[in-house]
């Protein structure tokens, strides 16, 4: 949907939606989604500044979100280290990437900012990207992905060690 302008008494049109891609020029964002997937393949590393230069995200947190590009970028920090990260986000045997909402102290909400935006994807069309980081600076694209399942609620412990609600989102690379 596009925005409303108003130019004259009571004269109301739309605009197509459109955002500014890297270059300065309006586009539309059917057209950008197209352009940003295609600056990403599979299995390739790419940095902090690659990703947030694309996406126009914030450098920081794992659900980052940009209006202006349309996408939900998440990003699962893997490691065996706990106090390094206290979400447990992995590939399961049914053949999805779960992974775990935002917050890190206490119980997580599915109406916690990005958690409701992962978990409206369906109705509110944002393009979903994942990567996966094992090492600082380095991050592995896995692709376009959408949400395959209701996310799911379990126990595990926060970044303080106390047991918490959290939801994990069960989530599928698109075809």
């Amino acid at each position: 949907m596009g925005k409303v302008i108003r130019h004259q008494k009571n004269f109301i049109h739309s605009e197509p939606a459109t955002i500014l891609n890297q270059k300065g020029i309006k586009t539309p964002m059917h057209q950008e989604k197209t352009l940003l997937s295609s600056k990403f393949a599979s299995n390739q590393v790419y940095s902090n500044q690659d990703i947030t230069r694309v996406f126009l995200t914030s450098p920081q947190g794992g659900m980052r979100r940009s209006k202006r590009t349309n996408s939900l970028v998440l990003i699962a920090k893997i490691s065996t280290n706990s106090g390094d990260n206290p979400y447990e986000d992995r590939w399961q045997n049914d053949g999805y990437f779960h992974y775990t909402g935002m917050g890190r102290i206490g119980d997580q909400s599915l109406d916690y900012m990005q958690n409701r935006t992962l978990t409206e994807s369906e109705t509110n069309h944002v393009n979903i990207y994942l990567f996966e980081s094992s090492h600082a600076n380095e991050y592995r694209y896995c692709g376009e992905v959408r949400l395959a399942a209701l996310p799911y609620a379990v126990q595990e412990t926060d970044a303080t060690g106390k047991l918490r609600r959290v939801y994990k989102f069960p989530l599928a690379i698109k075809q």
